[in-house]
């Protein structure tokens, strides 16, 4: 019973989980997600959400090919999992698109917790990339 009932929940979490990013994948988000949810909602607390995704992803992909996209978005979630709290979810929903639900937080702040997100993007995500050993370029 014990090796079903481990198989199972490795099962679960593999059917949750996007495999690039270890983040959760859309039904893990939807299936957690709608707890959280129902968890606010009985006890009055306050769920935000933020939704993210990468401008010009596509030409990453283009330029560097499909690998070096596949980095920027485990580099992405990585930064994003170290940025939230142990409560929170983030999911890749697809592409280069993320959402961050927030259980216990006000718009304010996940307002801020926006704000904190896109400054270390912009400062901690080129550096995260150079140490994987690949050229960071930007433009515009």
């Amino acid at each position: 019973l014990v090796i079903m009932r481990d198989t199972t929940m490795e099962m679960i979490a593999r059917s949750e989980t996007d495999p690039l990013s270890g983040a959760l994948n859309r039904r893990g988000f939807e299936t957690h997600g709608d707890r959280a949810v129902v968890r606010a909602r009985r006890t009055d607390q306050p769920l935000s959400l933020i939704t993210l995704d990468l401008d010009r992803f596509k030409a990453i992909n283009d330029s560097f090919g499909h690998a070096a996209g596949d980095r920027v978005i485990a580099d992405l979630a990585g930064l994003l999992d170290d940025t939230v709290g142990s409560d929170d979810l983030v999911a890749r929903l697809g592409g280069e698109e993320f959402a961050i639900l927030l259980p216990g937080r006000t718009t304010a702040q996940a307002k801020a917790l926006a704000e904190r997100m896109r400054l270390a993007v912009a400062r901690d995500l080129p550096v995260r990339q150079r140490a994987r050993g690949y050229r960071v370029v930007r433009r515009g």
